[in-house]
């Protein structure tokens, strides 16, 4: 009896483990897509700037991020202190743009595949200037990419 109590916390250990904290290799292998340009070539070491753009954050139907809810507001909705209508400022509120561009190192290996839409491709077919789409992994600690397969568009 005794020795099923130890197994079932064992069990019950491990379990945990796996679910919760477990090391795993996992997130060296998560892949990121994305389409860009690339900014500059290093023909040497087979790597290359590459510039693109995040995703844009959502905004409601009239393409302004507005700070208080319709019809509500600081003032009491309709008819406030002064019967202006929703308490809110005159005239829509825009926020600044954000630099919502990103630019990254891509380092390229023997492993990597180069494609375009008509020909073979290969590293030194690519030019400051290019659109290419890549697939590619984080490479170390840092938001440098490891590129697995690069599309010429």
């Amino acid at each position: 009896m005794r020795g099923l109590g130890l197994w079932i916390i064992c069990l019950i250990a491990i379990s945990l483990r796996s679910v919760y904290g477990a090391p795993n290799d996992d997130d060296a292998n998560v892949k990121l897509v994305t389409t860009g340009q690339i900014q500059k070539v290093d023909a040497k070491n087979k790597v290359f700037q590459f510039k693109f753009r995040l995703d844009q954050p959502q905004l409601n139907r009239g393409g302004v991020s507005r700070p208080f809810p319709p019809g509500g507001g600081r003032r009491g909705g309709i008819g406030g202190r002064r019967g202006r209508i929703g308490g809110y400022p005159r005239g829509p509120q825009r926020e600044p743009v954000p630099n919502d561009s990103m630019e990254v190192k891509v380092y390229t290996s023997e492993a990597t595949k180069f494609k375009d839409s008509a020909n073979a491709l290969h590293f030194s077919d690519l030019r400051a200037g290019d659109r290419v789409t890549i697939t590619a992994t984080h490479h170390g600690h840092g938001e440098d990419l490891n590129a697995v397969t690069i599309v010429r568009n």
